[in-house]
């Protein structure tokens, strides 16, 4: 079956590209929470908005696994929400069936009834090749959104390339930049509590990783290093579960404010000489950062005024 995209692409004029994202959920949501980041809607819309004009955006997930404020999220950000129930006494393995069907039949329908030009699929799922190569077919592009630079699933190999989940948010234009540049300017003024407190608690998270923990000095992963924020600001007096901390940190990273770092490990090889390996990521702070420069005493000062009012 031919579409409209392969009947009239060639004779269209330039235009900005149609972009249509199809997100496998569990499986992206798993490759980014083992490299420390969250999976965000926001991001994903934005790395669609660099390739061209979205179009179409559909996340594949068990919407019992989604909390609330997940699925808010998703919504606002113009997600269709495709759900995939577990079913039957094996639920992980039909649960994956589940959405490897749905996805499969939704990309080829794309393919074969909706005029776009490029597919970005957030899923390194190699059972996806088959669709990979029919969607390109129809001489559309296909991109892999992976979650690192570092990351080369086997499904890009047949892909057109692959886009990069965190390489948006590194840069001095991030908001906490934006706030830092106000600060130094004396130009920043809200009378928004829950943003300053977020602010507040945001900077002094900073300070822990760098004076109780030793981030720069020390490495430790990601599940070590939540822990020790947990207990560094509890021992600040505040209070932070591990979803809150792990959430922080995930921004941190998002804003350039701390980076991770693939830790090189020596092993010895036949012979006497060395093998350099990757070990796992550890994280450090970006001690040039404007928001790192922000002094936290000041901020603390702006808060109590605040709240005293």
């Amino acid at each position: 079956m031919s579409s409209d995209y392969m009947r009239h692409h060639d004779s269209a004029p330039a235009a900005r590209a149609k972009v249509v994202v199809s997100v496998d959920h569990d499986n992206f949501f798993t490759n980014c929470a083992g490299r420390g980041m969250d999976l965000r809607a926001e991001a994903l819309k934005e790395l669609c908005r660099e390739q061209g004009r979205p179009i179409v955006s559909a996340v594949f997930a068990d919407t019992k696994n989604l909390s609330d404020a997940e699925r808010a999220d998703f919504f606002q950000h113009g997600f269709d929400i495709i759900d995939c129930p577990r079913l039957g006494a094996s639920p992980r393995a039909i649960g994956k069936d589940l959405v490897d069907a749905k996805m499969t039949s939704w990309m080829r329908t794309q393919a074969e009834h909706l005029d776009f030009d490029i597919l970005l699929l957030a899923s390194a799922d190699r059972d996806f090749l088959l669709e990979i190569q029919f969607v390109r077919d129809t001489g559309r592009k296909v991109f892999i959104v992976v979650p690192t630079a570092n990351d080369r699933p086997e499904v890009s190999g047949l892909a057109d390339g692959v886009v990069v989940y965190d390489r948006h948010f590194y840069g001095q234009d991030s908001a906490l930049c934006r706030v830092a540049a106000l600060f130094e300017r004396r130009e920043f003024q809200t009378t928004d509590k829950d943003m300053l407190r977020e602010m507040v608690t945001l900077r002094e998270m900073v300070d822990v990783l760098l004076r109780d923990i030793g981030v720069n000095e020390n490495q430790f992963g990601f599940h070590a290093t939540l822990r020790k924020v947990v207990s560094g600001m509890e021992s600040r007096r505040f209070s932070l579960d591990p979803a809150e901390a792990r959430m922080l940190l995930s921004f941190l990273v998002t804003q350039g404010v701390v980076e991770r770092q693939q830790v090189q490990v020596e092993s010895g090889a036949a012979g006497g000489t060395a093998n350099s390996n990757h070990g796992p990521v550890c994280y450090r702070v970006v001690e040039n950062h404007p928001f790192v420069g922000l002094n936290l005493h000041v901020l603390k000062e702006m808060a109590g005024l605040l709240f005293s009012a």
